[in-house]
């Protein structure tokens, strides 16, 4: 249906990228800041985005309330610009692919970007590069999208936006100690990570949907994520 007078029409998504469910949500306070300090092939970290982060990062009113950003690097080890990645070289590229899908696709009022294809590469146990090529297309983006995400990926624009991730990430003050390493605000979750939907919820100075933050929701969530347990991947276990 067309607009009513005086109502903003809502822009459409880009080509190849997922629109986001709508949010009933006016933003009405400052974005809640959650980094993801993650690496591409930690078990951990693939955990984590499945159970915790694939349905929030979908959902219209969570966004509303999120400035969510990916720093794909986790426990490498940064020697000048030189990256070596805790379980290898092919991690190292697959962290680029993911900084680059971020990059030319991020997350927007209309649109979630990158999700779809990160959620489908997540949920998969092989190298990224496979992953990716797997998901691509079958999660939103066309080969154009495909083609500009390796290019940059097999880049000096994908080494810079690694970079800029590891550079992030052995910025952190306190320092991360494994990964999957979540703030909010800057400020370490640590295992509350795992009710990251809450602490979202609590931190959030604005209107908070019912559908997303009332006790009733919470306890769902709260009681699912502590049936299937905590993983990681620690940052002394060093590079392998």
């Amino acid at each position: 249906p067309a607009p009513e007078k005086g109502e903003a029409k809502q822009p459409a998504p880009e080509k190849g990228e997922a629109k986001k469910q709508p949010s009933s949500l006016a933003i009405t306070g400052d974005k809640v800041k959650v980094g993801f300090y993650m690496e591409s092939m930690c078990p951990g970290c693939k955990y984590f985005t499945t159970h915790v982060l694939s349905e929030l990062l979908k959902d219209g009113d969570f966004n509303q309330m999120v400035d969510f950003k990916l720093y794909p690097y986790g426990n490498g080890d940064l020697n000048g610009d030189n990256i070596a990645c805790q379980h290898g070289l092919e991690e190292c590229k697959g962290n680029q692919i993911l900084a680059c899908m971020q990059h030319l696709h991020p997350i927007t009022e209309s649109s979630t970007g990158f999700v779809e294809t990160f959620v489908c590469m997540e949920g998969k146990d092989g190298l990224p590069k496979d992953e990716f090529a797997d998901c691509a297309l079958t999660s939103g983006l066309t080969q154009p999208d495909v083609d500009a995400i390796n290019a940059c990926a097999d880049g000096d624009e994908g080494k810079q936006l690694a970079l800029a991730a590891a550079r992030a990430t052995e910025s952190l003050d306190p320092p991360h100690e494994y990964a999957p390493w979540v703030t909010l605000n800057g400020k370490p979750l640590r295992d509350d990570a795992y009710e990251l939907q809450e602490q979202v919820c609590d931190a959030y100075d604005g209107s908070q949907p019912a559908a997303l933050c009332s006790s009733s929701e919470l306890r769902t969530v709260k009681q699912s994520l502590h049936d299937v347990g905590f993983s990681i991947c620690p940052k002394d276990a060093g590079v392998v």
